[in-house]
């Protein structure tokens, strides 16, 4: 007997909306609160708030039904309205006062000992990552040198270290370079300690140019 889990099954049923959507008679909900789940509930284009332009060209589309719906009062302010007040004029927000929400005091405030306090989490949560939608593992990947068990983690991890290889936070100093030049040739054998540390920024910024342009000729870097 396979177990699904309930999660995996919740998105089959988001995803399947037209044929899972039910309204039960228990727990008792109101015609308002049904209206607007009808009204999320649905497809993109015919959401409440939606501003798609595809609802003008069908009349029996869900948001032109719900402007003739008892339960929307539809705002009719100056200028074009956004999504958000479409929402807020449902009758299910009825005596909400929006312009003064935000000074409500909170409807539960929960008591913590220490700022580190979980108390009010779920003590089951899983550490693995969630499966998407599709029911593919969460760890799958199309890159088949990443999907080698033996040698796709440590490609990964060498992946992760050149991922800004060439790249630096440092801001370019100037060099001169033909002091560089006339000191390889008078001087051989060094010079002073400010020609030397000249040779030395040189070569640093030689090497970040070559591989930044190395990285820009392949940018997703294989092994």
């Amino acid at each position: 007997m396979v177990l699904l889990d309930p999660r995996h099954v919740t998105r089959q049923k988001i995803l399947n909306w037209k044929q899972s959507l039910k309204f039960p008679s228990r727990p008792h909900v109101s015609h308002a609160g049904v209206d607007l789940m009808k009204q999320l509930l649905c497809e993109p284009e015919d959401r409440l708030g939606s501003q798609a332009s595809a609802s003008v060209s069908r009349p029996n589309s869900v948001i032109v039904q719900n402007r003739r719906s008892g339960f929307f009062n539809f705002y009719s302010g100056r200028g074009s309205i956004d999504g958000a007040e479409l929402i807020k004029a449902h009758s299910w927000f009825t005596g909400i006062d929006w312009v003064n929400i935000r000074k409500y005091p909170a409807p539960f405030r929960p008591e913590l000992s220490h700022p580190e306090d979980t108390r009010h989490f779920d003590n089951d949560i899983p550490d693995e990552p969630l499966a998407p939608a599709g029911g593919a593992p969460a760890d799958a990947t199309r890159d088949p040198l990443l999907k080698d068990k033996i040698h796709g983690p440590r490609i990964l991890e060498m992946r992760k270290a050149l991922a800004f290889a060439g790249f630096t936070h440092r801001s370019p100093r100037g060099i001169d370079y033909d002091q560089v030049r006339i000191q390889d040739i008078y001087y051989p054998d060094g010079g002073d300690r400010k020609i030397q540390q000249q040779r030395a920024r040189a070569h640093d910024t030689v090497r970040e140019i070559n591989t930044s342009n190395f990285i820009r000729r392949g940018r997703a870097i294989s092994f």
